[in-house]
């Protein structure tokens, strides 16, 4: 996602400083590194409040954030979590280890905003459930250059993570 204001035209909140990041509790992004370079290729990073936020997907044609049953159903459909990762990579862009993107998702290693420091450009990406885990941490699918796989981890929610949506059909 590279939005920067909510559905209904207000503005998200962005912040390049490390510790009111860490302190948000509000819907917030970020470019990786506090550097718009990175955007068109990555897209932004959002913490979790955002992935939560009613109105972060366009108003029409049934956009929303995935739940966990949403993740659950795509890597099932793609083969499972032991190659989902492969199957959803883009085949460009990453340090090693780059997928066949067979079904035109184009996962980008856009690295993450861990408590304000950024790490895994080329190496990573990390995209938000709407799902909590518990009070402070919250699930998400991570891909890695070093495996083929998809995996279910959780991440603080103040952490800057990548936001895809998904579409219900009718």
């Amino acid at each position: 996602m590279r939005t920067t204001k909510f559905n209904d035209g207000t503005s998200i909140e962005k912040i390049s400083n490390p510790i009111k990041w860490k302190k948000s509790t509000k819907g917030a992004y970020c470019a990786y590194d506090s550097s718009e370079v990175y955007v068109s290729t990555y897209g932004y990073l959002y913490n979790w409040h955002i992935a939560t936020s009613a109105i972060i997907a366009p108003a029409t044609g049934g956009w929303r954030v995935p739940n966990e049953d949403d993740w659950n159903k795509l890597i099932t459909f793609v083969g499972g979590s032991e190659k989902a990762g492969y199957k959803l990579k883009a085949n460009t862009g990453w340090h090693s280890g780059f997928g066949d993107d067979q079904y035109g998702f184009f996962a980008v290693p856009s690295g993450i905003n861990q408590d304000g420091k950024f790490t895994g450009i080329g190496y990573m990406v990390s995209f938000w459930s709407q799902t909590g885990k518990d009070n402070t941490s919250a699930w998400c699918q991570e891909m890695s250059h070093t495996n083929e796989m998809c995996l279910k981890q959780s991440r603080p929610k103040h952490a800057g993570l990548s936001i895809r949506l998904v579409r219900d059909r009718k």
